[in-house]
């Protein structure tokens, strides 16, 4: 089982793979959200996460902060299921990541 470590460290290799800089800050956009958890094999409400959003996005700028991302992940990547993809691997979202991931700025 991927643990709690494996958990945050995918939650932000995800965040930097998919975030855009929006006047100097590191946002990523909320349509992606749906697309990541359902790569995260996280099962959702629709609602719930629309009501999420509109909370952590209050004017309806369509972006997220960091902050704001982790908030929501730690809302809705709580099923430890939902951590494991694939039974009996231990690091199963390295399918996410690729070798852009480790390049040096």
């Amino acid at each position: 089982m991927a643990t709690e470590a494996n958990k945050q460290n995918l939650i932000q290799t995800i965040f930097r793979r998919d975030s855009l800089t929006d006047h100097g800050i590191d946002v990523i956009e909320s349509w992606r959200i749906p697309g990541i958890f359902g790569q995260m094999g996280q099962y959702f409400l629709q609602k719930d996460l629309d009501a999420a959003l509109k909370n952590l996005d209050p004017n309806g700028s369509g972006k997220l902060t960091q902050e704001a991302y982790n908030q929501l992940c730690g809302e809705f990547v709580t099923d430890p299921a939902a951590s494991v993809k694939f039974q009996g691997d231990e690091f199963s979202f390295k399918h996410l990541i690729n070798l852009n991931d480790f390049a040096r700025p």
